[in-house]
């Protein structure tokens, strides 16, 4: 048998993610003492108490007749399990595989008899103070499997806690509702630990990493629209990637199934769908949040474009073509209403009054491209701010220096929105390029805005204005 270490495979590329190949029993870990059980020590002594009768003595009495000797059920499984034990390895296929095992020492294991009696009788135990509670099926098969974990792996001996407690299931008294579900549990054991299945491939996280890293590509994070969102979705992968998540409440472990590669392009059409569907682009419009829609316009036909010439050229997949197609039909049809809303603002004449007015032109120019940003859909802004409120704000930003700025920007949680999709140095880039200012005083200001920070203060002072900005932004909200 190869060494453990012969069978890793370690896969580290530009994957958010180490994919590691184990072979057959390539994991071990130690035995530990029998699961626990439902109630505490001395409810569960009171349990055997209660059901002693002449040939079952619960815990009391001498060494003849405690438990597991305390009846003809226990007294079996100890002895046929301490058989086992004696003659271990025998000629079984799975004894020989454990036997084999570099990790696996038969002196660990001296104490199985009397782990699978306890086990047994813990999960009877278990089994009655559960059976009638809503989360009966859950509650029970986590504890089953808690059970099993309890063997280490690989699991030497728990085929005999199974077979046990699948007698106990066929012969536990109850009423009809109580048998029913009896049967559910065996059905569970059954199909859990006893059935064959098709043995599958291991998930190949490369080809599911590729079919998602595609559709970030795809869709059009660089919209307006969706800029915020991109960098959430990039760190989303194995939300997607997994299905049927469950926690053991007994064993705290997380389990979930791997998506197919057309399960996982399922799973994206359908976020495809939900997202644009989303965006309500006359809304937005009418509540002022979309100013700039030439822009706009000319985003949304280059993301159409290169989709189109995707799908042309055959790129995509056939479970690709979904979501591709949807794409298209929307970008398609938030172009043309935009391009038709630009000609119309094209062609509406300008009023007088702002007609070659600098002051005006830099307020439009700052609101023109912090919204480019997602400035619009920042939570004190969005719902919160009128569209001559957001006007006015703008006006602060542009008779303001950049210190005041600053301290605004990080108050309305626009510097933490551009951390989210931006490094921090082009954060700073960006927010000097908009603001005309220069890249080192704009780093300065934002870093003072932290406590901290240890930047100079008496250079950089946006810390100076926090109750400045937020007073204006309160008049501001209030009209």
């Amino acid at each position: 048998m190869n060494s453990p270490s012969t069978n890793y495979e370690f896969q580290k590329m530009s994957f958010p993610f180490i994919q590691i190949a184990l072979g057959p029993h390539d994991s071990y870990k130690e035995p530990y003492d029998p699961a626990g059980f439902v109630g505490n020590k001395e409810l569960f002594d009171q349990y055997l108490e209660d059901h002693a009768t002449e040939n079952h003595t619960g815990v009391s009495g001498d060494s003849n007749t405690r438990f597991p000797f305390c009846c003809e059920f226990h007294k079996f499984i100890f002895e046929d399990v301490q058989n086992w034990y004696t003659n271990f390895p025998n000629e079984s296929e799975q004894d020989k595989e454990f036997a084999e095992h570099p990790k696996v020492d038969k002196s660990n294991y001296e104490g199985m008899p009397d782990k699978i009696a306890r086990a047994i009788l813990y999960t009877q135990y278990h089994i009655e103070k559960t059976i009638n509670s809503e989360d009966w099926y859950d509650d029970n098969t986590e504890y089953f499997d808690y059970v099993v974990s309890s063997f280490g792996y690989p699991p030497v001996g728990y085929g005999y806690y199974l077979h046990y407690l699948k007698h106990l299931l066929q012969n536990l008294e109850g009423s009809d509702s109580e048998k029913n579900a009896h049967k559910k549990l065996l059905d569970y054991i059954e199909d859990q630990y006893y059935t064959p299945i098709e043995k599958g491939e291991f998930p190949d996280l490369k080809s599911l990493w590729a079919i998602y890293e595609k559709w970030l590509e795809v869709f059009p994070f660089n919209v307006s629209y969706f800029v915020a969102l991109k960098n959430v979705c990039e760190k989303t992968f194995f939300v997607f990637l997994f299905k049927e998540k469950k926690t053991n409440r007994y064993t705290n472990w997380f389990s979930a199934k791997s998506r197919t590669q057309a399960e996982l392009l399922e799973v994206l059409t359908l976020t495809t769908s939900d997202l644009l569907s989303k965006i309500d682009s006359v809304e937005l419009l009418e509540k002022g949040q979309i100013t700039d829609v030439k822009s706009l316009a000319l985003e949304l036909k280059k993301s159409e474009l290169r989709i189109k010439t995707d799908l042309l050229f055959g790129r995509f997949s056939t479970g690709e073509i979904e979501y591709a197609n949807t794409l298209k039909e929307w970008l398609a049809y938030q172009k043309d209403f935009f391009r038709d809303i630009a000609l119309f603002i094209t062609d509406k004449p300008e009023p007088e009054n702002e007609k070659q007015n600098p002051e005006r032109e830099k307020i439009k120019y700052l609101q023109t491209e912090f919204e480019k940003l997602g400035f619009s859909n920042l939570p004190m802004v969005k719902g919160k701010l009128s569209e001559n409120n957001i006007e006015r704000l703008f006006g602060l930003l542009s008779i303001n220096k950049t210190p005041y700025q600053i301290a605004m920007l990080g108050y309305l949680g626009f510097l933490d929105l551009m951390f989210e999709s931006h490094s921090k140095e082009q954060t700073y880039k960006t927010v000097a390029k908009i603001i005309k200012a220069n890249d080192r005083v704009v780093k300065g200001n934002c870093l003072v805005l932290s406590n901290q920070s240890s930047e100079n203060r008496t250079i950089y002072t946006a810390h100076l204005h926090k109750k400045d900005v937020e007073k204006d932004y309160q008049k501001i909200k209030l009209g």
